[in-house]
């Protein structure tokens, strides 16, 4: 019977597997073998030794293996737990942001190309979200994505991470809702009728489904509501163009787009590998803080310095500390934050549906110590 394996080191023409009832076993070297890879090992690749020293000098390989993977196993899960939540941007450009429970951003992924354009060059880790946000907002009107003699909606979809180490999750859960109604106000204050920001929260399996199919959970949330309506909308289509223009010619408005009804989990594919129970972790509460539009290009910050975001006509804005704009400048409102957040609820998990277009993920999952590796992949 074939078996699964762990590859544990790769010599010359030949790779020793781990399989999963413990055993050792050699097998031919393939094109792009690496260590730590799940492989199936069928009976008839087994490489025979004769060498009755393989078995102690494998053991003594795989031990050192099995410590380094936890370790590096423990260093993966505290890291996801430090992350509070993931907010998704869609101008054009489509952007997701990860935060830290600071509001700090740890982490940008563009999600088209606009996207990559926009930020090309402009660092935004460990920049507050809101002042990472005023940023793109500033780039944008600078490349002409933001039109200002037109109104420009601004789709800001948050999800809690469903590994966020809370004690509370339904009160860090509200404080999300919270922060995102600030944002929403503060753009509103700031840039008048020139944008409109539209914010909801949704659950975390919303996060895991637009990750799968590389779209923003915005999108993804208009493909469901849309798709609930007996629309007929390809993935594609839905990453062709902006959320204002699709939801004209299907006759829907952001009202109805943003509605909330969660009572259920979504009943399209059920992702894996993402636990739905809250997590038990005590965690002390930090500082409330909340966000506050000021009308100045510097500002104090009540955390730490920030950048001033300073566009010129003929220029891409570009991050200084804070300093006194041009005499010629208007001053550029930027969101200054005082944000806040908790901790997390326990999100509904998905439900499998039909027709949706979407890609699934598959976990397989056996007893052994490295069952926390990559993807299987047949040999």
């Amino acid at each position: 019977m074939d078996n699964i394996g762990v590859i544990i080191k790769i010599e010359g023409n030949e790779a020793i597997v781990m399989t999963d009832d413990c055993s050792f076993k050699k097998v031919q070297k393939k094109n792009g073998m690496y260590l730590g890879q799940k492989i199936l090992v069928p009976n008839d690749e087994v490489v025979r030794s004769e060498n009755k020293g393989i078995k102690k000098a494998m053991a003594a390989i795989a031990g050192i293996a099995a410590v380094f993977l936890v370790v590096l196993s423990l260093m993966w899960v505290n890291t996801l737990s430090n992350i509070y939540a993931y907010i998704d941007v869609d101008i054009n450009p489509s952007l997701n942001f990860t935060i830290d429970r600071n509001g700090k951003v740890k982490a940008l992924d563009p999600l088209n190309d606009e996207a990559r354009e926009i930020i090309r060059g402009v660092e935004f880790k460990d920049m507050l979200f809101t002042e990472a946000l005023a940023q793109v907002i500033e780039l944008s009107k600078v490349q002409g994505i933001i039109d200002e003699n037109k109104t420009n909606y601004v789709l800001i979809c948050a999800a809690l991470n469903d590994s966020y180490n809370t004690k509370d999750k339904s009160l860090a859960e509200s404080e999300l809702e919270d922060f995102l109604g600030s944002i929403r106000e503060d753009i509103e204050k700031a840039y008048g009728s020139t944008i409109r920001p539209e914010t909801v929260k949704v659950p975390f399996e919303y996060r895991t489904m637009a990750k799968e199919n590389n779209i923003s959970m915005g999108r993804y949330l208009t493909y469901r509501k849309l798709e609930d309506r007996g629309a007929d909308l390809s993935i594609e289509e839905l990453k062709s163009f902006e959320i204002d223009e699709i939801l004209k010619q299907y006759n829907m408005d952001f009202d109805e787009l943003l509605e909330t009804e969660y009572s259920e989990a979504p009943d399209k594919a059920e992702p894996t590998g993402e636990s739905s129970a809250a997590p038990t972790v005590n965690v002390s509460a930090s500082p409330v803080t909340t966000l506050e539009v000021v009308a100045t290009p510097t500002n104090t910050p009540a955390i730490s310095p920030r950048p001033s975001i300073a566009p010129t006509e003929n220029s891409t804005p570009i991050l200084t500390p804070i300093s006194t704009p041009k005499s010629t400048q208007t001053p550029i409102p930027t969101l200054k934050d005082k944000y806040t957040v908790d901790e997390p609820t326990p999100v509904p998990t998905a439900k499998n549906g039909t027709g949706s277009g979407l890609r699934e993920s598959i976990t397989i999952i056996w007893i052994c110590p490295f069952s926390n590796l990559s993807e299987l992949t047949l040999v």
